[in-house]
């Protein structure tokens, strides 16, 4: 990940780590282990899958869920090399990207056989991934209709919000105690990136979600990684932000300062703050 401390590699955008302590990057077809410290975990070796041709959804220009798309030609299979990820954990991640970026709208129609033949496995780990994102909240399961990417729901979404706010505090809490300078001059730049940014910017959600996981990072807790992304997940498509860039980035410097002091209490508090706000 940009920024990432101490150079570590790139965390998966919207994918969560397994039980085995593994991550599938699925914005650039690649497996390779989690970091589990902050400063322990060297860079994976993990090498990218072939990559499609074609722009746009991954595994070729077929539309997953459609009945008449077609596999892309040219699209990577879901594989993974040995020691790394299942196929029902690889397809997971990337039936999940599609749902939370939005290529798989909320309501459409999640057949298997199309979805299996798109990703080149059988049914049984596309079928075992439908049940796991069922779990998280992001398909649901009908007994005449199958599973269908779900509606979102304001009630949970605001559920949601809290857990994050409490858990990210937490984050900004812990990382009070561990940031060094080079971590507080990396969240400095990407905060002024922020700030430039006209409020309709589209790059200001990488560099809004690049900011927040830096933090977290810093924390040196693999599990708060873990729920922070399945809750950003949940969120279908992150987070959210009403409010202009300026002021985000007003708060995101009350946040830096808080790190800079050393102070745990005013970092959490600024972080959770920071998140109820935009919840609003």
């Amino acid at each position: 990940m940009r920024g990432s401390p101490r150079g570590q590699p790139d965390i998966l955008k919207y994918g969560i780590p397994n039980e085995r302590g593994l991550v599938v990057e699925t914005g650039r077809w690649r497996v390779r282990p989690a970091p589990l410290t902050r400063a322990g975990a060297a860079p994976g070796s993990g090498t990218a899958a072939p990559g499609g041709a074609g722009a746009g959804a991954p595994g070729g220009t077929g539309t997953a869920g459609s009945g008449t798309g077609a596999p892309g030609a040219a699209g990577p299979a879901a594989s993974a090399a040995p020691g790394y990820v299942s196929k029902t954990d690889l397809v997971a991640a990337l039936i999940r990207e599609l749902i939370i970026t939005g290529e798989l709208a909320a309501g459409e129609q999640l057949r298997q056989r199309d979805l299996a033949a798109r990703f080149r496995v059988s049914q049984t780990p596309v079928r075992e991934a439908m049940r796991r994102l069922e779990s998280e909240g992001l398909v649901k399961g009908d007994t005449h209709r199958g599973f269908t990417v779900a509606e979102p729901d304001d009630g949970r979404v605001e559920e949601n919000f809290q857990i994050r706010a409490a858990l990210e505090s937490l984050g900004a809490s812990l990382a009070a105690s561990k940031i060094d300078a080079e971590g507080i001059g990396r969240l400095q730049v990407l905060n002024d990136q922020m700030r430039a940014l006209a409020d309709d910017d589209a790059r200001y959600a990488d560099l809004n979600r690049e900011f927040h996981f830096t933090v977290y990072e810093y924390a040196g807790s693999p599990l708060l990684l873990t729920l922070t992304r399945l809750l950003w997940a949940a969120l279908q498509g992150g987070p959210r932000v009403s409010r202009p860039h300026a002021e985000s980035a007003r708060q995101h410097d009350a946040i830096l300062a808080a790190l800079k002091a050393g102070d745990a209490a005013e970092a959490s508090a600024q972080a959770y703050q920071h998140i109820m706000s935009a919840a609003h």
